[in-house]
């Protein structure tokens, strides 16, 4: 039978408040053995990641030995090893971890740049797309958007893609984020030709918001690039 151990690493900012999408990497080792390969575990947004370590068919392992490097976009990377005593009866492992933001946060601004607007095939099953870049002044990491389209509200949209990262001579990091959802809002049809204002606003992590618009006209049918 497989001996595991369960491994809970909490992620945390140095304000007690949870980081999400953080990456966990770890190499480990039960007793003696020959190290483990890495493995790759990312932490939910209340600042959780879990893994469970297969230990093989040690009959009663009692060490394990972890070296953990948890990354995590905007803060400082944080290693750390660690050799415990454990028993097939007590095998849960929980660590918290307090990430240092690199530059410090700052308040947060977004624009917009080269967005399209299309207008889908709704008889098809394809709805209206919206697709572009959102440039982020500032380093707070982005919690989720709101659309709005001619002032009505198209929903939430997920955290984005984050395509490249710049460091400003003297500034904090700065970043650029792949925007693109569907827009189903019936009561706002998508028309092809049609002029359209467009405001997306960013909810970041820290609660804050900042908000960007721009005039679109629609164009005919699917896009999949700008």
């Amino acid at each position: 039978m497989h001996q595991t151990v369960e491994l809970h690493v909490i992620v945390l900012d140095n304000s007690d408040r949870a980081v999400g999408n953080a990456e966990v990497n770890l190499t480990y080792r039960c007793d003696y053995v020959t190290e483990q390969g890495a493995l790759l575990v990312e932490s939910q947004p209340n600042g959780s990641a879990s893994v469970v370590l297969d230990c093989g068919y040690l009959a009663r392992p009692h060490f394990l030995t972890l070296h953990v490097t948890v990354s995590a976009f905007g803060y400082d990377d944080y290693s750390f090893s660690d050799t415990r005593e454990f028993f097939a009866q007590a095998n849960q492992v929980t660590y918290q971890v307090r990430l240092t933001a690199s530059y410090g946060f700052v308040h947060s601004s977004i624009s917009m740049e080269n967005f399209s607007l299309c207008s889908g095939n709704e008889p098809n099953g394809v709805k209206p797309m919206l697709l572009g870049i959102i440039r982020v002044t500032g380093n707070l990491p982005i919690e989720n958007f709101h659309v709005l389209v001619n002032g009505t509200k198209e929903g939430l949209v997920a955290p984005p893609i984050i395509l490249t990262t710049t460091v400003p001579s003297g500034g904090p990091l700065n970043y650029e984020v792949l925007f693109s959802t569907e827009l189903g809002n019936q009561t706002l049809p998508i028309i092809a030709d049609g002029t359209y204002e467009v405001t997306i606003i960013a909810n970041f992590q820290d609660g804050s918001t900042s908000a960007a618009s721009t005039t679109i006209v629609a164009k005919p049918g699917t896009c999949t690039s700008n």
